[in-house]
């Protein structure tokens, strides 16, 4: 097999096969899809990711159109006429039979595998493990698959060649006939090295629970997400003041487990968490800082406040040992006006303010006032002017 590194450099970016993250930004998602793009775009704003590539749209596009599969995956969605089960299911296996099964073309594997044995290097290590992604270029919730802790050059594209098929699920297809989305479809795949986490878990650049822009919230246990997902453990909390870059609040929750990866494949097992470990801060304050700096990094950069998975390394030193596996948009509080729940007291200096901008305000009302005649039982035009005169 020929290394084609060198050949696929050479291309022009809209006929690569692979992409590696220094080589785009997040304006490329129509290439790459909008997960890919997300990832570029921290590497050029110098934040940390995971090394890793993205294996192109065009990669999909071309394996189906010289195949002939495009032509009989047209085929096959247009025969479906109701969005049900029993009408998509048959598609749908069939679909995911020709992606997963028909030879895949040496250009599009040579390139898959000349990426994947550079990141082995990259990662000091051979038969790395990755994670294997797949990345839409519009928001398809659900309807890409991932792989992880995936070993081995076969196994790598055998996984990329699920993440395509995986667009033609029953669940997939029927999604986008409901939501009038084109039912045929080409999706990028991410490619990048697996992190053995010691700790893992979410930056909120926003606090999650009020909506307080001036606060971040870090939520963080032991082992993998999963353990948190899942509602197996409560994890620690952590609330930076995003002005100070000071921790104002921790809370410590109960992490009695954690989930770790088995030595091969992307099956997790349960392992307890030492007693000492259990009530004491999964995370140093040196890394909460790292981390909360990072978060306003990744915020000041999309100019609105975002939710951020991370992973500290188990196998590296700060602050090498902090990665940012993704970045998503905050959807809940940067979409509604918030209100504060109490108002600050005012000092005496606000007092004095205040009164001096009330007098200035009853001063212009006066000098603007038109007199009319006294209503009935008043002593002026208005209660205004009886009050002027009860005061003389």
């Amino acid at each position: 097999m020929k290394d084609k590194g060198m050949e696929e450099a050479m291309l022009s970016r809209n006929e690569r096969l692979t992409l590696w993250y220094e080589e785009f930004s997040d304006h490329d998602y129509i290439l790459v899809g909008k997960e890919n793009a997300a990832l570029a775009e921290m590497v050029r704003a110098g934040v940390p990711v995971p090394p890793g590539f993205a294996v192109t749209m065009r990669a999909m596009e071309a394996f189906a159109t010289s195949t002939g599969i495009h032509d009989q995956i047209s085929r096959l969605v247009a025969g479906i006429h109701e969005a049900s089960y029993e009408a998509v299911k048959p598609v749908s296996d069939a679909a995911m039979r020709l992606l997963e099964t028909t030879e895949l073309p040496p250009d599009i594997e040579d390139a898959i595998v000349s990426g994947y044995r550079k990141l082995c290097m990259i990662s000091e290590a051979s038969n790395c493990p990755v994670a294997v992604q797949g990345s839409c270029s519009v928001s398809l919730p659900g309807q890409v698959m991932s792989y992880l802790n995936v070993r081995e050059e076969k196994n790598v594209v055998d996984s990329i060649r699920r993440c395509w098929s995986g667009v033609y699920t029953v669940e997939a297809i029927m999604s986008r006939m409901n939501g009038g989305a084109p039912l045929l479809l080409n999706i990028g795949v991410g490619v990048s090295s697996m992190v053995n986490p010691r700790v893992s878990g979410v930056i909120f650049t926003i606090n999650p629970i009020n909506g307080d822009p001036s606060k971040i919230a870090i939520d963080g246990s032991y082992g993998l997400r999963e353990a948190v997902a899942s509602g197996l453990v409560t994890p620690d909390t952590y609330f930076i003041d995003k002005v100070i870059m000071e921790p104002v609040k921790t809370i410590i929750g109960t992490k009695a487990i954690q989930y770790r990866y088995v030595d091969s494949g992307a099956d997790m097992v349960q392992v307890p968490v030492p007693e000492e470990n259990r009530h004491a801060a999964c995370l140093t304050r040196q890394e909460t800082l790292e981390l909360a700096r990072l978060g306003k990094l990744i915020e000041n950069h999309y100019g609105n406040p975002c939710n951020i998975e991370f992973a500290i390394g188990a196998d590296r030193p700060f602050p090498k040992n902090i990665l940012i596996l993704r970045v998503r948009e905050e959807s809940v509080w940067s979409k509604k006006q918030t209100i504060p729940r109490t108002e600050r007291r005012k000092d005496a200096l606000d007092r004095m303010v205040g009164q001096l901008i009330a007098g200035m305000k009853l001063e212009r009302e006066s000098l603007e006032h038109v007199h009319r005649p006294p209503l009935a039982g008043h002593t002026g035009c208005c209660p205004l002017c009886t009050l002027r005169s009860l005061a003389r």
